[in-house]
């Protein structure tokens, strides 16, 4: 899950319409599922949402929660293929999330290393 401090619509590659004009709304929640190969991947994108911080339940944040599920949709007969199929997942939802995101959202965000 990536929590956003804003509203997470207008930096995203979606386009919401109703009766042929973009939505805009304080509150969108979209949810969809995208088959890609071997895996179906469940996205979820909410721009109002509430979110507690742990060690603070008293703080309260409101912005956008993006969150996507991958989940390999075959079964696994030999489990030494498990560390490649956990791989291959992580970069499947990787390319999820940069399709989901602009390019001027990625171009202004600062590189993390881990």
């Amino acid at each position: 899950m990536n929590f956003f401090n804003e509203d997470f619509y207008p930096k995203t590659t979606l386009e919401i319409k109703l009766d042929g004009a973009p939505l805009k709304s304080k509150s969108i929640d979209l949810a969809t599922q995208v088959e890609d190969g071997d895996f179906l991947n469940i996205i979820r994108v909410s721009n109002n949402h509430l979110q507690r911080k742990i060690d603070d339940p008293t703080f309260i944040m409101n912005g956008s929660l993006v969150d996507i599920d991958t989940i390999y949709s075959k079964e696994i007969k030999d489990l030494s293929l498990v560390e490649k199929i956990l791989g291959d997942a992580h970069e499947m939802e990787k390319k999820w999330f940069y399709n989901l995101v602009s390019e001027e959202y990625i171009k202004s965000l600062e590189k993390v290393d881990y």
